[in-house]
């Protein structure tokens, strides 16, 4: 899995967070499993 844009470093109030862009060539079900897998790996 590949990460997406860290969104700090140009918004410092969005600390710990990146933006993603999907095509419709992802389907719901990836896009339901990466987002499965980021709260897994999820530190605070």
């Amino acid at each position: 899995i590949l990460g997406g844009y860290a969104l700090e470093d140009d918004f410092t109030g969005l600390k710990n967070c990146m933006l993603l862009a999907f095509t419709e060539k992802c389907t719901r079900d990836s896009i339901d499993l990466l987002c499965e897998i980021l709260k897994e790996s999820h530190h605070d």
